[in-house]
């Protein structure tokens, strides 16, 4: 059972994320102590809709570095304009 291996876990993430409609965007520094990547990489698999992930390695929780973040934000942002997801209301006004 997964609550039995994320006990601290307080948002249950596991629990919400096949929920999740939307495409998913995942960062994750593989040094960080304070949330394990192991739980970054399970949201990722639970995921119905993932995009790439981008695991960061020599990082942690509080110390990425700007560029990487930056340039995989534009990256997903780009796939979510060249591939809008199908329920996309376009009528709200919401620009990439």
């Amino acid at each position: 059972e997964t609550r039995r291996r994320y006990p601290l876990d307080i948002f249950v993430n596991y629990e919400k994320m096949p929920q999740v409609r939307c495409p998913t965007a995942i960062i994750h520094g593989l040094s960080d102590t304070i949330v394990p990547d192991r739980c970054g990489k399970a949201l990722h698999k639970l995921a119905p809709n993932p995009f790439e992930a981008c695991w960061l390695e020599g990082y942690g929780h509080n110390d990425m570095p700007y560029d990487p973040l930056f340039m995989y934000a534009i990256s997903f942002l780009a796939k979510l304009k060249r591939d809008p997801p199908a329920y996309a209301d376009s009528s709200r006004g919401v620009n990439v």
